[in-house]
């Protein structure tokens, strides 16, 4: 029985209130279960579904007293309309639910009533190569795409001929949520896959045909391009009978490169023999020094955008944009590489030494040795996990945002603005004549476009610190015998000196990047 004035119980969600002489009736508008709290009363919908809306599940509690009402197929059907179900209904399901059991239990349950079709991505692109394999520049992984850590020289191939094929990316398959709405499906990945120099694309279904428009060297160029390069050979040495070497192509020099003469080339650069003293060379490619590269004090300098590869390094500087790999030692050399830096080579039938005595290597993916250092070396500087241009793009990238901030002050002097809001000053800008108001107008358009640059500038420092921070973690130091007092070594940022004689070690960073951990190595 009702107080007048008050109602017993407060009606929450799909609870209604009927009024009937002195008494207050409370009914449930849908089938559901009752939840009593602080004083209200609901009703719940005995389903549950998913946030992105493409399940929904029936929720069968058990009955507190013995006594189910039993839904009828209509009800249930007509309560998932009112939840926008509509998509995916499972029949069966439905079936299982309105159909008591016949043991007459009535437990718990979940089930599956019904299920959305979710979208699926497209396959991505992948590229197809059509010369020797064995001798390509480097390895085609099974997604198509590619692994440059050895990178070999290439075969010949012919004018018109085929050498690649894109398979471009696939359409992805819709999907469609339980209210019937069509969920977009992505594209494939695009895998970049440029035709440089001396090739011709021809479009076909689904596909770009690649074909070589002269006869020449094929090579994959980084990750991202494929080029048929002319060959220049020179049958002898590169001395005063050739002078210095500037070709657009790969150069093939089947003696030694003598000391004085720089040789540059936009494709592979390959030494039969010796790269001696006060030599440079400069390749768009990779260099390949069959014997070794002897400098003085560092004078000869070798600069590739690819690979490094010889027998020997004495006494050079050595810059390579991927790996760097000397067969027997380097000593007293500085080598910079943004792939790895290995000694000795994999290969099994080179019996070299694979020392690194002396000098500063850093190689950005890690280094491999058979030892490092010596007991009579003064000094050999380590360092991996760092690309060794960081420096130079980090002040840079400060250099920018100087400039971007001296500009914005100059236009902020130029519209007077001081300590005024810029809003404030267009509301007044906006007061003056037309013509008067063009100059404050432009100038706010190039504090907007400077700020923007600014952001980006700043955006893409912070990429590159965490990058290198992620680089930091996975690059390592493996040393296959001997580890030797007297060499620094850094991670990273972070620094330690070898006080003692270490054995089969691998040196990486810990996972709270603050120390070098020392793991051995079997």
């Amino acid at each position: 029985k009702a107080e007048k004035g008050k109602l017993a119980f407060k009606a929450g969600e799909n609870v209604k209130v009927k009024f009937k002489d002195d008494h207050i009736n409370y009914y449930s508008n849908i089938s559901g279960y009752l939840e009593y709290e602080g004083g209200t009363l609901k009703v719940h919908a005995p389903f549950w579904i998913s946030e992105d809306f493409m399940e929904a599940h029936y929720i069968g509690l058990p009955a507190v007293d013995g006594i189910v009402k039993q839904l009828t197929s209509d009800e249930l059907y007509d309560q998932m309309y009112d939840k926008q179900i509509k998509h995916g209904i499972i029949v069966e399901a439905i079936e299982d639910i309105v159909n008591p059991r016949k043991d007459g239990k009535n437990g718990f349950a979940v089930k599956l009533i019904a299920e959305g079709e979710r979208e699926k991505k497209g396959e991505d692109s992948k590229i197809e190569l059509f010369f020797e394999k064995d001798r390509q520049a480097g390895k085609i992984l099974e997604d198509g795409r590619m692994d440059y850590r050895e990178i070999d020289i290439v075969k010949t191939v012919k004018r018109n001929q085929l050498i690649a094929v894109k398979h471009l990316p696939r359409e992805g398959l819709k999907g469609k949520n339980l209210k019937g709405e069509i969920i977009p499906a992505p594209k494939g990945d695009n895998i970049k896959f440029n035709a440089l120099n001396n090739i011709k694309t021809v479009a076909g279904h689904g596909k770009i045909l690649y074909y070589s428009t002269i006869e020449g060297m094929v090579v994959l160029v980084g990750d991202t391009g494929i080029s048929v390069n002319p060959q220049f050979e020179i049958r002898g040495n590169v001395d005063y009978s050739t002078g210095n070497i500037e070709f657009n192509g790969d150069v093939h020099i089947k003696g030694s490169v003598i000391s004085g003469f720089k040789v540059k080339a936009e494709g592979d650069i390959i030494v039969n023999e010796m790269v001696n003293q006060d030599v440079e060379l400069i390749s768009s490619g990779n260099i390949s020094v069959a014997q070794g590269i002897i400098g003085r004090n560092n004078n000869t300098r070798i600069t590739a955008k690819g690979m490094v590869t010889a027998q020997y390094v004495q006494s050079a500087y050595i810059e390579s944009g991927a790996d760097v790999i000397i067969k027997d030692y380097i000593m007293n050399s500085i080598i910079k590489s943004k792939g790895e830096v290995i000694t000795p080579d994999k290969d099994k039938s080179h019996k070299g030494t694979g020392s690194i005595v002396g000098g500063e290597i850093i190689a950005m993916k890690g280094i491999t040795a058979n030892s490092i250092g010596s007991d009579y070396a003064k000094m050999t500087k380590i360092i991996v996990g760092v690309d060794f241009e960081y420096d130079t793009k980090i002040k840079n990238f400060n250099k920018s945002v100087e400039y971007c901030d001296h500009e914005i002050s100059k236009m902020l002097k130029f519209l007077k603005l001081g300590f005024q809001n810029i809003d404030t000053l267009k509301k007044r800008v906006a007061k003056l004549p037309k013509e008067k108001q063009k100059p404050f107008i432009e100038g706010f358009e190039k504090l907007k476009e400077i700020g923007k640059l600014r952001n980006e500038i700043i955006t893409k420092k912070e990429s590159l610190i965490k990058a290198t921070d992620e680089l930091s973690q996975q690059a390592n130091i493996v040393v296959k015998q001997g580890l030797y007092p007297r060499v620094f070594i850094q991670i990273g940022e972070i620094k330690t000196s070898i006080q003692k004689l270490y054995e089969k070690i691998r040196l990486k960073t810990s996972k709270n990047k603050k120390e070098i951990e020392f793991l051995a190595f079997k």
